[in-house]
């Protein structure tokens, strides 16, 4: 009686276990895809969005200097401090590097945030499921620096202060191209 117990026993801790890995490790895989950015290092994917006036943005217009690609949404408290500091930094360091806003929202909603805000930078729309799949966007804002030849050189998210945002730019700046 007591070995057909333990083989019970056995059996169903195996089963359990046979169960519960695979779905674990494919939890864990996933969860690194989704919540991992673009890596280091590598060339960005190609940037599609518009201007509120209906221009494409060209990539290629944007690797003649260093670049802050910031992907914001209207209505985020977050997003709307960063590029409230972004847009105060500007004016600052622009002969060094370029800022650039994404909106994943509307015409209607990015045009009054940039009248609310008297946004200096420039802000293009994005389609927000596609940008958010090629440039792996799970928190917003997302600021991407990518050098002149259109390597990211550094990704950060969420709201920073001032002074982050400020001493970011300073090192993106210092950091030498991948060429």
């Amino acid at each position: 009686m007591y070995h057909r117990s333990t083989r019970k026993s056995f059996a169903m801790v195996s089963l359990i276990v046979l169960c519960t890995v695979p779905v674990v490790l494919a939890l864990y895989v996933e969860q690194r895809r989704i919540f991992d950015p673009l890596p280091v290092g590598q060339k960005i994917p190609s940037i599609e969005a518009l201007s509120p006036d209906g221009d494409v943005l060209v990539q290629d217009s944007l690797a003649h200097k260093k670049l802050l690609l910031l992907f914001f949404t209207t209505a985020c408290g977050h997003c709307r401090t960063e590029i409230s500091n972004l847009n105060e930094l500007r004016a600052k360091y622009v002969t060094e590097i370029d800022i650039v806003g994404i909106s994943l929202d509307g015409r209607q909603a990015t045009d009054a945030l940039k009248e609310e805000l008297n946004l200096k930078i420039p802000i293009f729309l994005g389609d927000n499921e596609k940008v958010k799949s090629v440039f792996r966007l799970t928190i917003l804002p997302a600021l991407y620096c990518i050098d002149e030849s259109q390597i990211l050189r550094r990704y950060s998210s969420g709201e920073h202060s001032l002074a982050f945002d400020e001493d970011l730019i300073k090192e993106f700046i210092a950091m030498k191209s991948v060429r």
